[in-house]
């Protein structure tokens, strides 16, 4: 067992603090929405409300600073999630994305950007994932924000004593909301600027993405969303989230959750608590890069080092004891085998002791065994001849069988007591015969005016060859 897996439950054990872990900023134009949630993303205390104007992507930190200042310290990572964040999807072959590194790879999806939106990229701080491929095309789902907007962001949250985890936006959840939900699901969500369509068909593999600009197109958006809907017509379960967006919808089956309403916010920011704590995540991320101090890394490796240094003497030493243990037991088990082994022989030579007896009786008992062969081949002879030499007067036999071990001669007789009489004549000769003669069974026949003829059984129980060895004759 890994030594992880041996901690795991000392660590489950010990009482947890109830602390924030993250900070989760929902920013809109109006109001900005605050939670904060533990280690696994369980929110932690109410939705708190803010109301600060953010009237554009410029104005967001000045925003995120009102809010982190105004409330209580904030945890150590820092979400925050834009609504009017500028985001995409794209799709680029295959053959082009293939084998190419991760800055190559940027380079690509910028290039991409401003042949589509025919905008300059240059400066933008850029997050990206790949939401679907196939032998032809990949999609990729991309985000974007002015790298000064994110240098300012970064710097307002270090100044709450904070750290910006990232910047995102509210769309693709990549989880239902609804408790009773199995795959695949589908959502459509609404936001000030885009419609987000999430299609989740398998459960190791990323959802589906489509971001649908809404702004400036009038209703053409919409023939797009019903496309993709019937492209997904075999999804049964539909969820519908409605941002700071009105919709006008028709009646479905689907289910809405609705951000203006304060029980779906604060279940839909749990939703994302959970996610954003979790692994895995499959949403552009715009996030710090690391950049290392070199003194702070030969510090660090050299603390490194002389912590591998006491570690290494402390499991030399801590070898040894288990070493010294391991082989103690081995020798405990080698003992214990060895007395079993013992134990083992006197009991097999009790046994051969028994078995050299059996062979010995066997081969006395052999030696007579010519003789008592003979004799049972000769026994149906005898058997006849001694019932016709002991039949008495008035007894007629009219039928001789066998049911097991046991023979029966069935007869009929003039005189009452004939048969008693037959029973008794032949008790010895049976006795010899290595047969044990049974009562005879008797019955009335009721042919005569003063009664009889009686018919009777008489049943000789076969005792084997240990009877015949038993007779007078052997």
């Amino acid at each position: 067992m890994k030594l992880p897996d041996k901690l795991a439950p000392l660590i489950a054990k010990l009482p947890t603090a109830r602390r924030p872990r993250h900070t989760l900023l929902y920013v809109t134009e109006a109001v900005t929405y605050r939670a904060e949630a533990d280690g696994r993303g369980e929110l932690l205390g109410e939705v708190a409300a803010v109301e600060k104007t953010c009237e554009g992507v410029d104005y967001l930190p000045e925003a995120v600073e009102y809010v982190l200042t105004k409330g209580p310290k904030p945890a150590r990572r820092v979400w925050i999630l834009y609504d009017r964040l500028e985001t995409h999807t794209l799709a680029l072959p295959a053959a082009q994305t293939t084998g190419i590194g991760a800055a190559a790879l940027t380079q690509a999806l910028m290039f991409e950007l401003e042949a589509v939106t025919g905008m300059s990229v240059v400066n933008r701080q850029i997050g990206y994932c790949l939401t679907a491929s196939d032998d032809e095309m990949r999609n990729y789902w991309v985000s974007l924000l002015s790298q000064r907007v994110f240098d300012r962001l970064s710097h307002t949250v270090r100044q709450c004593h904070g750290r910006l985890a990232a910047v995102l936006h509210p769309g693709g959840l990549p989880r239902p909301l609804a408790d009773d939900t199995s795959l695949p699901w589908l959502r459509l969500e609404y936001w000030p600027d885009h419609a987000v369509a999430v299609c989740a068909r398998h459960r190791d593999e990323p959802p589906e993405v489509t971001v649908v600009p809404t702004e400036g197109i009038a209703d053409g958006w919409r023939a797009e969303i019903d496309e993709w809907l019937e492209e997904h017509q075999d999804v049964a379960h539909r969820e519908t989230l409605i941002g700071a967006r009105i919709v006008l919808m028709e009646e479905d089956d689907t289910r809405t959750w609705r951000l203006d309403q304060e029980a779906a916010r604060a279940r839909w920011l749990g939703a994302w608590a959970k996610a954003l704590a979790g692994r895995g995540l499959h949403v552009p991320l715009l996030q710090e890069t690391s950049a290392i101090n070199p003194d702070h890394l030969y510090m660090g490796l050299s603390g490194l080092a002389a912590l591998l240094v006491v570690a290494a003497h402390f499991g030399w030493h801590t070898w040894q004891k288990l070493d010294y243990q391991a082989k103690a037991e081995e020798l405990r088990q080698l003992e214990k085998r060895v007395q079993s082994l013992r134990d083992g022989i006197k009991s097999r030579r009790g046994r051969l002791g028994a078995l050299e007896q059996d062979v010995n009786l066997l081969e006395e008992g052999f030696q007579h065994f010519p003789e008592l062969l003979a004799r049972l081949r000769a026994r149906p002879a005898e058997l006849l001849a001694a019932l016709a030499r002991h039949k008495p007067a008035g007894v007629v036999l009219d039928a001789i069988g066998r049911d097991g071990d046991v023979w029966k001669i069935h007869g009929v007789a003039v005189y009452y007591d004939a048969p008693n009489r037959y029973a008794t004549a032949l008790e010895a000769p049976a006795a010899r015969l290595g047969l044990e003669l049974l009562p005879p069974d008797k019955k009335d026949l009721d042919l005569f005016v003063h009664g009889g003829p009686w018919g009777f059984d008489l049943k000789l129980k076969d005792l084997g060859l240990g009877g015949i060895a038993r007779g007078d004759d052997g």
